[in-house]
């Protein structure tokens, strides 16, 4: 037998390697169909050796089929006859410069157990340290459980049943964030219970008005009270009555905020009138409304709801955000960049007086559906398919009302003047003084 190679020195360079690694993650296998048309199938997996190195590795196909059954989280095996290319990070949890790919002509063997290789690693950000971190990002968290939210369920039309549920976890530093977790993972309450201690990789971190939210990648593990030392330092606050404290919520729900006197808030009807007077410039609006739709089809085609947007650095605060093609080519950078999915829908708001169709752009899209772009992505590339997306986007009509934020421009073309209108901030609605707002001006009209 060849010696045993380890994980930390794979490069590109390497040949004729052996690694001897634990399964500390498996995805499910899958089915996908590239632009040729022939389907295929993949599964990926993590592996961390007895040294602490720790890379991904992808089964494509023939060696999906044969080694999917094979491979158990959590056991010993000997891998050899892969290749090695430079990591996609953006798919994978593990922080190695490189990933291996495994065809029909792979080799893995199990292995012994060894008692040197840990069951799970964990790169911890704690979560002060998370407020004040660039996002989006993708971090490992080690929390105490301290609230589950419930399950959302929907079932798509060809009977797939999808399911969405936020968890909050605090630790040490008496900071907590919401984590999204979805399909298994989200019906698994019965392992919450108690208020267990949780370990998380590949956590996708966000930021929206201010606030910051988590949602499990497919990539990701979830381990119940794991054996590492950021497990303990939770514990032994846990201990000393850490969750009784006061705590920072990086995940709490707000409203949109003060508003100016000239951001009352008006009805739809209002709304649409004053935008017709309006000569030239923009004015920002306050409407309280609901989702009436969301146009997900163009003469009988469907649309997209996302598209791909470039991640380059603008300022210190701004990305680029502009279009992509399939290459990844920004016309606004002028060269292939980074990119990542962001919501871009044509929403119709209503209320009791009027409705109105307007753009809807990322942030205040992803409050409205409940989901961010790669959540989208991930349930029309899944196994529901274009189906599943639509039938979560129907959910959402006629939901909570929303407070929504619009931009109304004017914009001179060939002497005729056009209206563009967009919204650009939306949140729930606080009923409690929403209903005292509602209370006042009764009294006011009763006065009158």
């Amino acid at each position: 037998m060849a010696a045993i190679f380890p994980i930390s020195e794979i490069s590109t360079y390497t040949q004729g390697w052996m690694l001897c690694a634990r399964v500390t993650r498996k995805s499910p296998l899958r089915t996908f169909k590239p632009k040729n048309g022939n389907e295929g199938k993949v599964f990926n997996a993590d592996l961390l050796d007895a040294r602490g190195g720790s890379i991904s590795c992808n089964f494509f196909n023939q060696a999906a089929e044969l080694f999917y059954p094979k491979l158990q989280q959590g056991k010993c095996y000997f891998f050899s006859r892969g290749s090695v290319r430079v990591s996609r990070s953006q798919f994978h949890s593990t922080k190695h410069r490189y990933e291996l790919t495994f065809d029909k002509d792979g080799l893995v063997e199990e292995a012994p157990e060894d008692s040197q290789i840990q069951t799970f690693r964990l790169n911890v950000t704690d979560l002060a340290t998370l407020g004040t971190r660039r996002t989006p990002c993708k971090v490992d968290l080690c929390g105490v459980i301290v609230e589950v939210r419930p399950l959302f369920a929907m079932t798509s039309k060809d009977g797939k049943e999808l399911a969405r549920r936020e968890i909050v976890i605090a630790d040490y530093t008496a900071t907590s964030i919401a984590v999204t977790l979805w399909g298994d993972r989200a019906k698994e309450e019965e392992k919450f219970a108690g208020n267990p201690v949780v370990g998380f990789t590949s956590i996708l971190v966000k930021e929206w008005n201010s606030l910051r939210s988590g949602s499990l990648l497919e990539e990701g593990a979830l381990v119940l009270n794991p054996d590492v030392e950021e497990a303990q330092k939770v514990r032994q606050w846990v201990a000393q009555g850490g969750p009784q404290q006061e705590i920072k919520a990086l995940s709490q729900k707000a409203s949109l905020g003060r508003l100016d006197e000239a951001q009352r808030t008006v009805t739809m009807a209002e709304m649409r009138k004053a935008a017709e007077q309006l000569d030239s410039g923009c004015k920002v609006f306050v409407a309280i409304c609901r989702l009436h739709g969301v146009q997900t089809r163009r003469q009988g085609e469907p649309m997209p709801l996302y598209y791909m947007a470039c991640q380059e650095d603008k300022s210190d605060t701004f990305k680029c955000n502009r279009r992509v093609d399939a290459s990844g080519f920004c016309p606004g950078c002028n060269r292939c960049v980074k990119a990542i999915p962001r919501l871009q829908l044509r929403c119709h708001f209503t209320d009791a007086w009027d409705s109105n169709w307007m753009g809807t752009f990322h942030e205040a899209a992803t409050e409205i559906l409940g989901m961010d772009a790669e959540e989208a992505s991930a349930l029309e590339t899944g196994e529901g398919g274009r189906d599943a997306l639509e039938a979560a986007v129907h959910k959402r009509y006629f939901d909570d009302p929303l407070q929504v934020m619009v931009r109304v421009r004017v914009d001179h073309a060939n002497g005729e003047k056009k209206l563009s209108v967009g919204c650009f901030d939306a949140c729930p609605v606080d009923r409690g003084e929403h209903g005292r707002e509602m209370l006042q001006e009764i009294n006011e009209m009763l006065m009158a």
